[in-house]
């Protein structure tokens, strides 16, 4: 009996929203960042990753402190713009921009992301790092995406009208990447380019 890829996949996406409860406080370093009475501390834990109990964040792991120390006074310097930041693409420039040597696309987003949630922004788009890219190019048969975000509507169905916002979709596709490589096997997907 062949399995049909959309309802695979719709329930995959059920039990991602029963897994994370439909929000992200699953994650204790952002649970801290919200605890934050400044902006700059809001930024620091952001950064350095670490929870109230001083637990640093898997995705950090293979971080130095130091980096993280010295990505964090960097992006200190630019405080005041993130004050004004309206959106979160404004947001993930300031960290992008300002990024430095050992500093990788997770970090950035990670960053950014708690940052933003601190300010009451979320990303309208899902952005790639490598797990997330790796999921989305395994929907996509290999296809190579080169640009840092992708919107919701570029992605098939039912990924396209589910009712995960993007950065759960991130999240989605970061933690479920394997997914699409024993799937691609079964299913027949439609190929998009992206630039």
């Amino acid at each position: 009996m062949e399995i049909n890829k959309e309802s695979y996949y719709r329930e995959k996406i059920n039990e991602y929203l029963s897994f994370r409860k439909n929000d992200c406080t699953h994650d204790n370093v952002i649970n801290f960042v919200r605890k934050q009475k400044t902006l700059s501390d809001a930024i620091i834990i952001s950064i350095k990753s670490r929870d109230i109990n001083n637990k640093k964040h898997p995705h950090q792991y293979h971080l130095k402190d130091s980096t993280l120390n010295n990505f964090s006074r960097k992006i200190l310097e630019n405080i005041e713009e993130i004050e004004k930041v309206s959106s979160f693409d404004q947001l993930f420039s300031v960290f992008e921009i300002n990024r430095i040597y050992g500093i990788g696309e997770m970090t950035i987003y990670d960053s950014a992301f708690r940052t933003g949630i601190y300010k009451g922004i979320q990303p309208d788009k899902i952005y790639l790092h490598r797990g997330t890219r790796k999921g989305i190019e395994q929907l996509f048969h290999g296809k190579k995406i080169y640009k840092n975000n992708i919107s919701k509507q570029e992605l098939p169905t039912p990924f396209n009208n589910c009712e995960l916002v993007p950065w759960q979709l991130e999240d989605f596709f970061c933690i479920y990447k394997d997914i699409f490589l024993h799937s691609n096997d079964k299913f027949n997907h439609s190929k998009k380019i992206f630039c």
